[in-house]
């Protein structure tokens, strides 16, 4: 706290000689005008000499009331902002499993709001430094004997890292495709009034039936859904395929780069799922006593291959268009860190379960992926 207030104080000061300066120069330039005006309009007498050069602008000590009062300025606002977020960025410890309270499961699943980032925060400190909350994950529920803390913080954690992949994933392919959900609501039989059935000799008339005729009617009211759904279909596509043209897509689409640069700023709660979830299943070995863990060890492996793979498709040039070619810094930076987190994920379950590697059911693709890891030849 002492480091950062200080830190405070001297951005403070630094920061506020820029618009120290720049009000003297422009003083110097045009100060002298509105003096004039005014004496000039009330018949004013001024004594003090004109502040129009720059010995009469530095004796006479304004500069430095200035000068103090911007850097007050900048030291409040910076000392604000420091607070709000030490505040908001302090650990919380959310409950594994909670009816009042929001437990872990459930701050993971708010990633579009800031209980996400705690919760995912929350779960890599859990792993690396709880053990008490950790043996809780591994408790199965009584009565019955169900892993269910572990398997609602599994799903918790898969759908962070597929969401983030499916991201992913629909700026790496060429084709994405629009699905269109439409609702077709099924018009009910109506049921008639009874009226007698009309029998032509000893057979009875199907078509003047008043179930016939609803059925008449729903297949008719079905073939005008499908009409419209399809309707909708091509009017989208027609409307997706004229957002696609160069000077249309550069006002009305989505740009590939700034999209990119939008899901790259949201990875930090990944990072720390991907390695809190890869701590929780290394120390498994030791601490599950029930084995819960290592029957989805496949399904954790695939989640994180394919994270790997996908932003390895973004650092390629020969997979990757020229739109999606990042020049902001911090953006790079992000994807580059996310891609070593995930890395030390995956290195981190190779090596505590090398041994048991082979009899662990992998996907052949999956088993093919982690080959360099086991060699240590992944950088």
């Amino acid at each position: 706290m002492k480091l950062c207030m200080g830190n405070v104080v001297a951005t403070g000061f630094q920061k506020s000689i820029k618009p120290v300066a720049y009000f003297c120069i422009f003083y110097y330039i045009w100060g002298g005008r509105p003096r004039s005006i005014v004496s000039d309009v009330y018949s004013v007498y001024l004594e003090d000499p004109p502040l129009d050069s720059i010995i009469n602008l530095l004796s006479s000590g304004i500069w430095i009331g200035l000068w103090f009062y911007a850097s007050l300025f900048f030291i409040s606002v910076n000392a604000m902002r420091a607070v709000f977020n030490i505040v908001l960025t302090e650990p919380m410890k959310f409950p594994i499993e909670s009816d009042k309270n929001v437990n872990l499961c459930g701050a993971l699943s708010q990633r579009s709001q800031f209980t996400g980032f705690l919760g995912a925060q929350d779960l890599k400190i859990l792993a690396m430094t709880d053990p008490a909350r950790r043996l809780q994950v591994f408790t199965l529920s009584q009565p019955g004997g169900h892993p269910r803390n572990w398997n609602n913080l599994l799903e918790s954690c898969l759908i962070v890292i597929k969401e983030f992949n499916k991201e992913l994933e629909n700026i790496n392919s060429d084709n994405q495709i629009v699905g269109i959900k439409e609702v077709s609501y099924r018009k009910p039989l109506i049921d008639s009034p009874a009226s007698p059935i009309e029998f032509s000799r000893t057979i009875r008339n199907m078509a003047q039936s008043p179930q016939a005729l609803d059925i008449k009617s729903l297949d008719k009211d079905n073939t005008e859904n499908a009409f419209v759904v399809t309707i909708k279909q091509e009017f989208n596509n027609f409307l997706q395929r004229l957002c696609q043209k160069p000077g249309i897509h550069y006002f009305f689409g989505e740009l590939t780069d700034t999209k990119l640069k939008f899901i790259l700023l949201q990875a930090q709660p990944v990072m720390w799922t991907c390695e809190g979830l890869a701590q929780i299943v290394a120390l498994s070995l030791n601490e599950d006593k029930y084995g819960v863990v290592q029957n989805d060890l496949p399904i954790v492996m695939a989640a994180l291959i394919n994270l790997k793979q996908n932003l390895e498709k973004l650092s390629k040039p020969g997979l990757v268009s020229r739109k999606q070619i990042l020049n902001d810094g911090f953006a790079i930076r992000t994807k580059a860190a996310l891609l070593s987190a995930v890395k030390r994920s995956i290195y981190k379950i190779v090596i505590t379960f090398s041994k048991y590697i082979n009899e662990i059911p992998f996907d052949s693709d999956i088993e093919l992926a982690i080959q360099p890891f086991l060699v240590c030849k992944e950088a």
